[in-house]
């Protein structure tokens, strides 16, 4: 058995009794709520249906400012867009150049499993770079498991692959390794 797939299968062990990690958001009322929905919907809908070059004036319209451009927003747009990950990326790029967005680990892990499950490992590695050298791999595999759930086994092989590479050049192979663990 491989390094590779030995990691693998430890992996995918270790999806059925990882701890789910979770955001605490506070209580909104219903009518915030439906606003933020109505929101994620129109601008989900701006992104697949309007070339990139219409999406300043048309976003323009909506009244968007930074402090509503949140991780927990960016989330819900990028599960609507993420049959798309071309958009999907070039709207990360764009938050962050016209939003001021700051991503945390969630979205940036996310991020990187979209691409990696479309086959994009070119535009993922700068991401995943990034991840890596911001964020304790515990954190990173917390989030690429609640990522990988439900996701199909290639896709899983994919991403984890691509992890564990990331860490090799980096001399961390460990660190991730001890991340994972094993069922008793």
């Amino acid at each position: 058995m491989t390094i590779a797939s030995r990691a693998l299968f430890l992996f995918q062990k270790s999806i059925a009794i990882a701890s789910t990690v979770t955001t605490t958001q506070k209580p909104q009322s219903w009518r915030i709520q439906f606003k933020q929905t109505q929101l994620v919907s129109q601008i989900s809908s701006i992104l697949l249906q309007r070339q990139t070059n219409q999406w300043p004036s048309l976003l323009k319209n909506l009244k968007l400012c930074s402090s509503q451009f949140t991780p927990s927003l960016f989330l819900q747009i990028l599960h609507n867009t993420r049959t798309n990950p071309q958009v999907s990326l070039r709207f990360f790029d764009y938050a962050k150049d016209n939003f001021e967005f700051q991503p945390d680990a969630k979205v940036l892990c996310t991020l990187v499993y979209i691409l990696l499950g479309s086959g994009l490992s070119k535009p993922a590695k700068p991401i995943l770079d990034s991840l890596i050298q911001t964020y304790p791999p515990a954190q990173i595999v917390g989030f690429l498991i609640q990522s990988l759930k439900a996701g199909d086994i290639h896709i899983q092989s994919s991403v984890l692959s691509s992890v564990l590479e990331c860490y090799c050049n980096k001399a961390q192979f460990l660190m991730v390794l001890a991340n994972i663990k094993m069922p008793k």
